[in-house]
């Protein structure tokens, strides 16, 4: 998540979307928004605070039912790994401690609270199906009807659909506590939250006390580590 040195203003409030936005079919557009924003998660709505900002007449989509809903469906020991004078959005710092690493749901709360405040122009539980080119713009077919905008910005992340390998008689696990506790527990991958993950599988009493393997592709140089500096502290070795 990307934040601010120092608070700054809120961005104004946007007017709700008028309901011709959004048209039933593929009838000529008749309301076109400037910016048309797909995804109202951190990005999304750090987009939102910089179009309210400039006055700008735009429209985040997300496919959730609620704002923060990625967030709190991950798994119940996820925390951020920047502290939380770090996680703030534009125009707010995030709550609490300034040393603290929040969980998956203060981030949910902070995000749903901060779309509140600025009273961002969101709707929400409908998905954008397909973008198609036309004559000034884009056309943003979705489960609500066909909306019309100058410019897109594609904010859904990168790790919404999990790739799960193709191995015979292999069945993902999505809560750790349905696992028996007979069946190894298996990381693929050897990035930050793979190494999470096989600690707390090893470890953790909600875990699974079961063998855990690590697999991960080799490496083709030695990874590299450095202290890091944050806002004139730096930790590490």
């Amino acid at each position: 998540m990307t934040a601010t040195d120092k608070p700054t203003e809120p961005a104004p409030p946007a007017a709700a979307p008028a309901p011709s936005t959004i048209s039933a079919g593929d009838s000529a557009p008749v309301d076109v928004l400037d910016v048309l924003v797909v995804g109202a998660g951190q990005a999304g709505l750090s987009m939102a605070w910089h179009l309210a900002r400039r006055g700008v007449r735009y429209l985040l989509i997300d496919a959730a039912p609620e704002i923060g809903h990625s967030w709190r469906t991950r798994w119940d020991s996820l925390k951020l790994f920047t502290s939380a004078r770090y996680d703030g959005l534009h125009g707010e710092d995030f709550p609490g401690a300034p040393d603290s690493y929040p969980g998956k749901d203060e981030v949910a709360d902070y995000l749903a609270g901060y779309a509140d405040r600025h009273a961002f122009a969101i709707l929400t539980d409908t998905r954008v199906t397909r973008l198609i080119p036309y004559d000034g713009g884009l056309a943003a077919h979705t489960t609500q009807g066909v909306a019309y905008a100058r410019r897109v910005v594609v904010a859904t992340g990168a790790f919404q659909v999990p790739l799960v390998p193709a191995i015979e008689g292999f069945s993902p696990y999505p809560r750790c506590t349905a696992r028996p506790t007979s069946v190894p527990l298996i990381c693929l991958g050897g990035g930050f939250w793979s190494s999470v993950a096989r600690t707390q599988g090893s470890r953790s009493p909600r875990s699974c006390p079961a063998p855990v393997r690590w697999c991960s592709r080799p490496a083709r140089t030695r990874p590299r580590y450095r202290s890091g500096c944050w806002g004139g502290t730096c930790s590490g070795g």
